[in-house]
């Protein structure tokens, strides 16, 4: 049993299995419940939630490297993700 299986509960939209962290700066991300080769945050969870560490190119190589699981955020897997996703 991981211990993210707690945190893991469904997209509103698609029903997909996601999982709320929160980031460094204080932010709630929601990432797909399972890791792909490709992500690029690291999740790590204690008494207080889960919480993500989004890394950059090389840091993620790096865990990737040490066969540490990673993350995408869930707007690149939604096919809703244009319904919530902020715009810039």
């Amino acid at each position: 049993m991981s211990p993210l299986d707690s945190h893991i509960t469904q997209c509103p939209d698609c029903r997909a299995s996601i999982v709320w962290a929160t980031t460094g700066k204080g932010h709630q991300m929601p990432l797909d419940a399972e890791p792909v080769p490709a992500g690029n945050v690291l999740l790590s969870a204690d008494r207080k939630g889960v919480h993500a560490g989004v890394l950059g190119p090389n840091q993620a190589a790096g865990a990737r490297d040490r066969d540490q699981p990673l993350y995408q955020h869930h707007r690149l897997s939604c096919p809703y993700a244009h319904k919530w996703a902020r715009h810039r």
